[in-house]
C-alpha cells in the first residue's frame, strides 16, 4: 500500500529545482545589487566598483545602464554624480571631473582596444589600473567613487582584466558554444537555461518585456538572480568619438590642407611654416633652425616664432569660423528651429525661434585651435547679447575646437554673460 501511496504521490523521474521553481520566482537581487553597487563616501578613500553587461544587440544594454545611472543621480544627488557614457577608456577618463561620484560607462567596449586581441589593450588596462590617480590628480582630491561599467555583446572577447568584474549581468544567452561555456562556468547551467528562454522571448516571441529582466552574479558572494530594469527617459549621452555619429552632422575642415595652401601664399609661407613645424612637435629651438622660418637672417627669436604661431592661428579660426558659421545653422535647421543666418556685422551670427515654445536663441559661433585655456572676452559677444536683450531671448556661445575636433556650447541669459568667458578642451 505504502508503494502504491508514493507512487500516486509523485510524478516519475527526478524532482529538479526547476520543476520547483518558476525560473522567474528566483531571488531577486536588484536591491542588493544596488546596494553594493553604492560605496559610501569616506575621507581619504577612492573606492573602486567595476562592472561588466553582457548581451546581444537589442537586448536593451543602454536603456539598463541609463536605469542604472538613474539610480546613481537619485542616491547620490545630480550635482555630485558624473556620468560618462563612451566607446572607450580613454574618452571615459578625459572626461571625468572633480564631483566625488564618476559613473563610467563603455559601451560597446570591443569596438576599441578592450578586446583579446594580443597587445591591443595594454594602454587601457594601464589605464584600468592608473583610474583612482587620475581621478585624484583631475579632482585634486583621495575622497570619492568610481564605478566603471563596460558593456559587450560577447563576454570571452572582453580582456580577462575587463570581464574581471565584481558584478556580473547578463541579458541574454550566447550563439558561440565557446562563450556558453565560459557563461556557465559563472552561472551554472540551469541558470543559463533560464537566460535562453529570457532570448528567446526577445528575439523569437517578440516579447519586449524580456529586456526588463537580466541574470546578476555577484561572484565575491557567489550570488545568482534577478536584476530587474525599468525603461525612462534617456539621461545618457554618448561622448567622445561617437558623439557625433553621421558625416553630415561633422563640422569638418582639413587643416592640414589649409596650412599647406597658406605656405604657397609668400605673405604667409614663414607664419605657415612655423605653424607646420610646431604642429608636428618641434620645439621653438628647432623652429628657429629651419631654413624656410630663418628666410636668408642669421637668428629668429622664440617671441618672434610665438607671433608668427599667432598669426595663423587668427586665419584659421577666421576662415574655418565662416564655415563652421554654415555648417551650425543647417543643424540648427535639421533640429527644427527656425533659423535666420546673415552674418552681416553687428548682427547675431545665428538666430533661432523654438517654433513649439517659442523660445528665442542667439548664437555666436566661433572655431579656434585651442589644447589649454581658452578666453574669450565678452565684448565679443556684444550682437548676441544686445538682439537677446531686445528679443527677450538667451545668448549662445558655441564653440568648436579644431585641435580636438569637439564641439562646446554655454548658455546665458544675457544680463549674465560675464565679462570672460573661460573654455578648456573637452579632450586631456
Amino acid at each position: 500500500m505504502m508503494e502504491d501511496m508514493l507512487e500516486g504521490a509523485f510524478c516519475s523521474g527526478l524532482l529538479s529545482l526547476d520543476r520547483m521553481m518558476h525560473p522567474w520566482e528566483k531571488m531577486d537581487l536588484t536591491e542588493t545589487t544596488y546596494r553594493y553597487l553604492f560605496p559610501p563616501i569616506k575621507d581619504g578613500k577612492v573606492s573602486l566598483r567595476h562592472g561588466a553587461v553582457i548581451g546581444l544587440p537589442e537586448c536593451g544594454k543602454t536603456e539598463m545602464i541609463n536605469d542604472i545611472a538613474i539610480h546613481f543621480r537619485d542616491h547620490y544627488g545630480e550635482g555630485r554624480v558624473n556620468i560618462v557614457f563612451c566607446d572607450w577608456l580613454q574618452d571615459a577618463l578625459d572626461n571625468m571631473d572633480s564631483k566625488p561620484i564618476q559613473l563610467l560607462i563603455v559601451d560597446d567596449a570591443v569596438k576599441k582596444a578592450n578586446s583579446r586581441k594580443s597587445g591591443g589593450n595594454a594602454d587601457d588596462t594601464a589605464d584600468y589600473f592608473n583610474i583612482r590617480h587620475v581621478f585624484e590628480a583631475k579632482a585634486r582630491t583621495r575622497t570619492g567613487a568610481i564605478i566603471l561599467i563596460y558593456i559587450a555583446q560577447r563576454f570571452k572577447s572582453l580582456d580577462i582584466v575587463f570581464r574581471n568584474a565584481m558584478y556580473l549581468w547578463f541579458k541574454t544567452s550566447t550563439i558561440d558554444p565557446d562563450d556558453r561555456d565560459i557563461i556557465i562556468k559563472y552561472i551554472g547551467a540551469s541558470t543559463y537555461q533560464d537566460l535562453k528562454e529570457l532570448s528567446a522571448r526577445m528575439y523569437y516571441h517578440h516579447d519586449d518585456s524580456a529586456k526588463d529582466h537580466s541574470i546578476v552574479f555577484l561572484p565575491l558572494e557567489d550570488k545568482t538572480g534577478i536584476f530587474t530594469t525599468t525603461m525612462q527617459p534617456r539621461i545618457i549621452t554618448m561622448v567622445g568619438q561617437q558623439e557625433i555619429k553621421t558625416i553630415d552632422e561633422v563640422f569638418s575642415f582639413d587643416r592640414a590642407k589649409f596650412i599647406e595652401n597658406m605656405m604657397k601664399e609668400e605673405r604667409w609661407k614663414r607664419p605657415a611654416r612655423c605653424y607646420q613645424l610646431k604642429d608636428n612637435g618641434l620645439t621653438y629651438d628647432q623652429i628657429a633652425l629651419d631654413p624656410i622660418v630663418m628666410d636668408g637672417k642669421d637668428s629668429i627669436s622664440k617671441t618672434r616664432i610665438a607671433q608668427l604661431i599667432a598669426q595663423v592661428r587668427g586665419e584659421l579660426a577666421l576662415r574655418s569660423g565662416t564655415a563652421y558659421e554654415a555648417w551650425k545653422a543647417q543643424q540648427l535647421t535639421k533640429a527644427g528651429l527656425d533659423v535666420r543666418h546673415d552674418g552681416k556685422r553687428g548682427q547675431p551670427d545665428i538666430s533661432t525661434i523654438d517654433p513649439s515654445n517659442g523660445n528665442k536663441r542667439y548664437y555666436s559661433c566661433k572655431c579656434f585651435e585651442f589644447d589649454r585655456e581658452l578666453r574669450i572676452a565678452r565684448k565679443e559677444l556684444e550682437p548676441e547679447i544686445l538682439a537677446a536683450i531686445r528679443g527677450k531671448g538667451q545668448v549662445v556661445l558655441s564653440v568648436w575646437n579644431l585641435w580636438d575636433m569637439r564641439e562646446q556650447e554655454v548658455t546665458y541669459e544675457p544680463a549674465r554673460v560675464p565679462e570672460t568667458i573661460v573654455m578648456r578642451p573637452l579632450t586631456n
